[in-house]
């Protein structure tokens, strides 16, 4: 990883002309809106974080929790708003990403 995640996750709003998450919903409305989902797998992506699968659901009105489910079966849950924007969302993928290199490094040990 060469950028730091916060440059990242703006780089990916920009790009996407993305303000807040107020045009983006759980997976259950992925028919009529992108989702959350989406926007943590494309930025994982980005950062080269492995993970299995990424759930959105809702919470309440315009509150969701997005699991993000790692290569080694752990499971994170980050809670996201429809008024965030890169600060929330960049600090939930610094704890994905603290909990990733945490993974790695156990693998690390556990092989030698």
């Amino acid at each position: 990883m060469n950028k730091p995640i916060e440059e990242v996750v703006k780089e990916y709003f920009k790009e996407y002309d993305i303000e807040d998450l107020m045009e983006y919903g759980s997976d259950e409305d992925s028919h009529n809106m992108p989702t959350i989902s989406d926007v943590y797998k494309n930025i994982l992506d980005r950062l080269n974080i492995s993970y299995n699968s990424i759930v959105t659901e809702d919470v309440s009105d315009g509150k969701y929790a997005t699991t993000i489910e790692l290569e080694d079966g752990t499971n994170i849950i980050v809670d996201t708003s429809a008024r965030n924007g890169v600060e929330i969302v960049a600090s939930n993928v610094e704890d994905i990403n603290k909990r990733y290199e945490e993974i790695l490094e156990q693998e690390d040990e556990f092989e030698m």
